[in-house]
């Protein structure tokens, strides 16, 4: 797996460079890798701290990965780089479920032994 995040607002500058932007905004993207509103609602006013946040971003994604195991394989199994892209801040150490997923797309591919390769964010 080729990996990139990146922000919403690059995705012509993805697909100038033929990388498959990956929307995972509860916005516009996939239900598969979107967090909730209610969820990012609450961390971005503080109701819910970013470690509360992460446990039920990454319980989401435990669901979604025993439920959706086509949009996961297809994802893992990409023939080219793709990026996970939201509208949240490209600025380094910013907190965003973005990265969180990226966490998990190399755990799973440790665990099966999908060659992963991250290429940062796409500036």
């Amino acid at each position: 797996m080729q990996l990139f995040t990146c922000q919403m607002s690059k995705w012509r500058q993805l697909k100038d460079r033929n990388i498959e932007l990956i929307d995972t905004t509860v916005k516009s993207g996939h239900s598969v890798w979107s967090p909730t509103w209610d969820m990012v609602m609450r961390v971005k006013s503080g109701v819910i701290s970013e470690e509360a946040y992460t446990a039920a971003y990454v319980g989401m994604m435990r669901y979604s990965y025993l439920h959706y195991p086509d949009e996961w394989n297809r994802l893992l199994y990409a023939e080219g780089p793709v990026a996970i892209a939201c509208y949240c801040s490209s600025t380094q150490g910013t907190f965003c479920h973005r990265h969180l997923l990226k966490d998990i797309l190399e755990k799973i591919c440790l665990s099966r032994g999908i060659p992963f390769e991250y290429y940062g964010e796409f500036i």
